[in-house]
């Protein structure tokens, strides 16, 4: 099961000047002492690049640990790690466990992963249904999003590379552009027509405890906007069709969704209900 944590304090989520991250060049993944579950994992990976030659082993952020300050604030340390580890550590439940049960999350990718809970003028959820093209959770239904990418800040996760206060920085601006520049391309609606995001919490899905933050965004484009955008987004083939759907009208129980979009849409609803209490 994976588990959802809520990032608000009293009642409101938290915005980028509320986040802190320093970034650890010490803070891989560890490779596990057994070397024949290590090749069991390089063969999960051969056998999705069958499945799904057009994936490629980008290089990600890694969550080590997180915690909420009483005041608000979200101090955070990240790592390297790529979504090949991501795929060998966490796409079998059984390999995961054991990794788990090995050396804690020292041997996860835990790659960091963005959503985003994007609502339309006319107070509608904007969701989307993944295609088959995708690595994970293909033909389920998901929200916007993707990952913050440790490239734009000049960094790969087999050159080697010296931490920084620059680099802290950059790491939180590249977290909330991220989640932005994901909606812009996958539903295609202009990045002068969305609000800043704002933080609601993170789901860490099941079984290797992957975190997805979510993130609220706001929009002042109207539903039939959205539809007209969406047909000539930028990353069709990573989906389907568009969902909109009313807050009210939102019942996860009823939509395949992806963890990632569970989580997402129950902190997001959970925080617009209150306002409207």
């Amino acid at each position: 099961m994976s588990s959802i944590e809520s990032y608000l304090v009293n009642g409101e989520p938290i915005d980028q000047d509320h986040v802190n991250i320093r970034l650890l060049p010490e803070e891989c993944r560890c490779i596990h002492p057994s070397k024949a579950l290590e090749d069991y994992m390089e063969q999960l990976w051969l056998e999705q690049l069958k499945k799904q030659p057009n994936i490629f082993n980008g290089s990600k952020f890694r969550l080590v640990d997180s915690e909420l300050t009483s005041t608000g604030t979200l101090n955070m340390t990240w790592g390297l790690t790529s979504y090949k580890e991501y795929i060998c550590t966490c796409s079998n439940a059984t390999i995961a466990s054991q990794l788990v049960r090995d050396g804690g999350m020292k041997y996860l990718s835990r790659k960091v992963g963005v959503a985003a809970a994007l609502v339309t003028k006319d107070n509608n959820f904007v969701l989307i249904q993944r295609s088959n093209a995708v690595g994970v959770y293909a033909n389920l239904v998901d929200v916007p999003g993707g990952h913050p990418e440790p490239e734009k800040l000049r960094l790969h996760h087999d050159i080697k590379w010296a931490a920084s206060e620059e680099l802290n920085a950059e790491c939180v601006s590249e977290l909330f552009k991220s989640i932005v520049e994901e909606v812009e391309e996958e539903i295609n609606i202009p990045r002068a027509r969305l609000q800043s995001p704002l933080l609601l919490g993170v789901t860490l899905q099941a079984p290797g405890e992957t975190p997805s933050y979510a993130f609220l965004i706001r929009s002042d484009v109207s539903t039939l906007e959205v539809e007209t955008y969406y047909r000539t987004a930028k990353d069709q083939y990573e989906s389907t069709r568009l969902l909109c759907i009313q807050l009210e009208s939102l019942d996860s129980t009823a939509l395949q969704l992806t963890p990632s979009a569970t989580g997402c849409l129950q902190l997001a609803k959970t925080y617009l209900l209150a306002k409207l209490e």
